[in-house]
């Protein structure tokens, strides 16, 4: 996800840094204009991947009351006046924001892979974005990093909403960096799935576990899971469960041969994903919901061997 944004990230910052400079020439608040040379090169907040040493940094001299009253709840006058300076809203509603999601190509919310997350065009040709940007690092909090690029998420209503303000920097990683796919894994316990195989009234969506790759993501993961619900939100596809299973037993290693040789056209990957009805490989699970959860069971299941 990293590589994929660093292709573009010096595009981006040249599509918005002359209307941030622009309002940064037009702001007479002086403790303002001390902000900004304190945090000296804008293109490095823009662009840099490692916002937690810019908020590290920031907080030398800015502790977060600066930015938000914790009594009212609420951005300080100092956190409006650089809010409206990065201007997130216009950027927000403008085609830049459509270009960004186009660069990014990513189809569902980095959080959950549930929902789908796309630029939709209209019948009279206007593209508008389907999904949300949620902030990493909340804006509200976090003013001076609003337009940086590592901390523009797509991210599906529900989650946002589940995050609202959160700061959530401080119990997981950033999705562009560590998604929960790189600590997690879905599992199907043998009981249940036992169970389903020899009643298929059983609920399959029984068996769906989330474990961590490793032990040291334990934690993580329970945190991960406390604020998103993930196994929750996957298991109400008990269909979509069922088909991965059903499927894995009626493709057999001779019957996948065969299909191979009639489909030969199609390569390794496009055939993976003719029997799975999703992508397979992993750096394309952000392609289409659910893309996780097939590919974790389907590999468990051994659908994936051709």
């Amino acid at each position: 996800m990293k590589k994929r944004i660093i292709q573009f990230r010096d595009e981006f910052y040249n599509k918005i840094f002359v209307k941030i400079e622009k309002n940064i020439q037009k702001e007479t608040n002086q403790e303002v204009k001390d902000f900004f040379i304190f945090l000296g090169d804008l293109k490095n907040i823009i662009i840099s991947d490692d916002l937690k040493s810019i908020v590290s940094n920031v907080s030398t001299k800015y502790p977060e009351d600066i930015f938000w009253n914790f009594k009212k709840k609420t951005e300080t006058d100092f956190c409006e006046k650089l809010l409206k300076i990065f201007d997130y809203s216009g950027f927000r509603s403008s085609k830049n924001a459509i270009w960004f999601a186009k660069q990014l190509n990513i189809k569902t919310c980095l959080f959950c892979n549930c929902q789908f997350a796309t630029v939709i065009e209209s019948d009279n040709k206007k593209e508008k974005i389907n999904f949300q940007f949620d902030h990493f690092y909340p804006k509200s909090k976090y003013p001076y990093l609003s337009m940086s690029i590592f901390n523009l998420v797509p991210i599906c209503p529900y989650c946002n909403q589940t995050k609202s303000n959160k700061e959530i920097e401080k119990i997981i990683e950033n999705p562009y960096l560590n998604n929960f796919d790189n600590f997690s894994q879905f599992k199907l316990d043998n009981k249940n799935y036992i169970d389903f195989i020899i009643n298929p009234n059983h609920q399959i969506s029984n068996a769906l576990q989330l474990i961590p790759k490793r032990i040291e993501d334990k934690i993580k993961l329970e945190e991960y899971e406390n604020l998103f619900e993930i196994t929750a939100k996957h298991k109400i596809h008990e269909d979509f469960i069922q088909e991965i299973v059903w499927k894995s037993n009626v493709y057999t290693q001779d019957y996948k041969t065969q299909l191979k040789n009639l489909l030969h056209q199609l390569s390794d990957e496009d055939f993976q994903r003719f029997i799975l009805g999703n992508y397979s490989k992993k750096d394309e699970i952000f392609n289409r919901p659910l893309a996780k959860l097939t590919h974790d069971i389907a590999e468990e299941l051994g659908l994936l061997n051709i």
